[in-house]
């Protein structure tokens, strides 16, 4: 028997129906007409994975949200189709479909948001590394190479991602000014964009000017993320509530039930 070495019949179902309905948006020019709800996407997907690969995740994110929200249609129009309530499952089927594209967008922006934090979260210790490097009268680009020579930077932490390109730039003889706002830019966080304008206001000076800019900033960093991880600490509590007004509604069931069943006995 013969066996078929063909890439599309060894993907999975879902990723061949990605992959065609993307090919008809691209050759209807859907995606063009549609200039507001695209250019929405791509700045997300912009600030989650770089310019370079922005268009194409934009392109696959609407792909991949369309043949869902279908997917999500016809399985309920089976069912009512089955179960012989066609009225409330039509129903049902329009609204989960339109819940299928917000859960999308929602999914996305709780992407950026934990960036956000995880930048926010990583950019004190590392200023605090460039300060000591500087100190000790390394460069700023030597000591920012050597700040991003660790394990965050190969796990590929949003920051250090950001870092490590701004280093690479630096290497090709950009200038320094221009590739410190194109990082501000891409991080697209006020911490970031603080952190760079600190360092482009007293480049020139150096020396203790310099010094005295980045603790003055590694001060301020390190109050946002202390509050930062407040703030995170409350969000878990409050998620905890629901569980424990469960458990113990459960409780009261449990101890409760024998008593109440030994009074109806009496």
């Amino acid at each position: 028997m013969r066996q078929t070495n063909n890439p599309a019949m060894k993907r999975p179902l879902l990723e061949s129906l990605d992959e065609l309905v993307l090919r008809q948006l691209d050759r209807r020019g859907y995606l063009n007409k549609c200039p507001q709800l695209s250019a929405k996407i791509h700045v997300r997907m912009t600030m989650l994975y770089g310019g370079k690969e922005a268009d194409a995740r934009t392109r696959l994110f609407i792909s991949k949200t369309i043949v869902r929200t279908f997917l999500v249609f016809i399985f309920l129009h089976m069912l009512a189709l089955i179960s012989g309530d066609p009225l409330g499952f039509v129903l049902g089927g329009f609204c989960f479909s339109g819940f299928v594209p917000f859960h999308a967008y929602m999914n996305l922006e709780k992407q950026i948001k934990q960036r956000r934090v995880r930048i926010i979260l990583d950019l004190p210790e590392y200023v605090d590394k460039l300060l000591l490097l500087v100190q000790a009268g390394e460069t700023v680009q030597q000591a920012m190479l050597r700040c991003i020579s660790n394990e965050k930077a190969d796990a590929g932490h949003p920051l250090y991602k950001e870092l490590r390109q701004l280093v690479n730039e630096l290497s090709n003889n950009r200038s320094f000014p221009q590739a410190m706002e194109d990082m501000a830019r891409r991080a697209a966080v006020q911490e970031v964009s603080m952190f760079s304008s600190a360092m482009l206001l007293n480049m020139r000076r150096g020396g203790d000017e310099l010094i005295y800019a980045l603790r003055e900033l590694s001060r301020m960093l390190w109050e946002k993320r202390l509050s930062t991880a407040k703030t995170l600490g409350e969000e878990a509590s409050s998620k905890m509530v629901f569980p424990m007004v469960v458990i113990f509604g459960v409780v009261v069931i449990v101890v409760a039930a024998p008593a109440i069943l030994f009074m109806n006995q009496q």
